[in-house]
């Protein structure tokens, strides 16, 4: 699937009810604060941060700008590039949802 960096928790339509476990995989580069500094930024997101993101909209403040995030029910994980997670503790029928760790 391809991800636009501008989508709010874009839902994957994954079901994770039925998953013991999920593994995800992602590629790619984003340009963050486009027509301005125009940053680069692939799955794990920019390693400098400009400043403190609190306050500021951005879903998971604590990690890195244009990072890719994913959300199932309230919780958020850092994907990054690769990840796997075990879903054994995951409760109802939520969905796999994605979003670039951006306050735009």
């Amino acid at each position: 699937m391809i991800l636009d960096a501008r989508e709010y928790w874009y839902d994957t339509g994954i079901n994770v009810s039925d998953l013991s476990s999920l593994r995800l995989s992602a590629s790619g580069l984003i340009t963050w604060n486009p027509g301005q500094n125009n940053a680069i930024a692939p799955p794990e997101g920019v390693k400098d941060r400009p400043r403190d993101f609190r306050g500021t909209g951005f879903p998971d403040y604590n990690e890195r700008c244009g990072a890719l995030l994913m959300k199932i029910g309230n919780t958020i994980y850092t994907a990054g590039s690769n990840m796997s997670i075990d879903l054994s503790g995951v409760n109802g029928d939520e969905t796999v949802k994605l979003m670039v760790n951006d306050s735009d």
